[in-house]
């Protein structure tokens, strides 16, 4: 069951706009595997379920890619634009996620 699980999250790890709970796994895996007595089921259930909270009901993420101007906070806009949102990306006002939308995206994202 357990493997299962793991799975599920890996998969769900897969989705564009979400490093934070991606850090969040690495680094929990990280003090797992240097820590012999945090070697237990309880743990890991406590460590995947915090991963999957923050995957599915985060607000707000960190973008990897590189934006030009200075690092800011803007709304992420996902789907097919409009002409008006367009322009507001150009403006850097918005971000544009691309038009396919798995329903999982961040409202909000750190672009720098």
């Amino acid at each position: 069951m357990l493997w299962f699980f793991i799975g599920v999250t890996f998969l769900i790890g897969l989705t564009p706009y979400r490093l934070l709970p991606d850090v969040f796994l690495f680094a929990c895996a990280f003090v797992w595997f240097k820590k012999p007595q945090l070697r237990r089921a309880r743990v890991l259930c406590l460590v995947l379920t915090g991963f999957l909270l923050m995957e599915l009901l985060l607000p707000f993420d960190v973008s990897i890619l590189y934006w030009p101007g200075r690092p800011r906070i803007v709304r992420l806009v996902m789907g097919l634009p409009t002409a008006k949102t367009a322009e507001r990306a150009r403006r850097g006002e918005v971000a544009l996620g691309g038009c396919i939308v798995s329903g999982n995206e961040p409202r909000w994202i750190l672009i720098w």
